[in-house]
């Protein structure tokens, strides 16, 4: 996938996919900003991976219990540049997914690797903790 393909108008695709009463919600909500054009896809109706490489989104949206959920998660893999926002509505949350590859040879690389996602945790914290 190419990150966020530009179309002629300048505008970024975002993938919405599924078809529930939430996805709705949220593509009528989405439309409402000019800055990027909303595709909704329906899985059971197309081939969900060569729909998401031809349309080239900045951000894939769905819902985290779907059961294309696995094909996702996948394509997270292969794609290094992908991002997804999984929505659980049941828990009201949603979770930011990315399928960024970090390069970890050795036992030293996962131990740097560790060092810095804590780092980040750790200052996201101070930021948005009490002041």
């Amino acid at each position: 996938l190419t990150k966020g393909l530009l179309r002629m108008d300048g505008q970024r695709a975002i993938a919405l996919i599924g078809d529930s009463i939430l996805m709705e919600g949220v593509k009528l909500r989405l439309e409402t900003c000019r800055e990027w054009t909303v595709v909704q896809i329906d899985p059971a109706r197309s081939d969900l991976r060569s729909t998401l490489r031809r349309l080239a989104p900045a951000l894939i949206i769905t819902e985290l219990d779907a059961p294309w959920g696995d094909a996702l998660f996948t394509l997270l893999r292969d794609e290094p540049d992908l991002q997804l926002i999984g929505l659980d509505p049941t828990q009201g949350r949603l979770i930011v997914l990315t399928g960024r590859h970090y390069a970890s040879r050795t036992l030293q690389d996962l131990l740097q690797l560790v060092q810095e996602q804590v780092g980040r945790q750790e200052a996201a914290a101070t930021v948005g903790g009490p002041g």
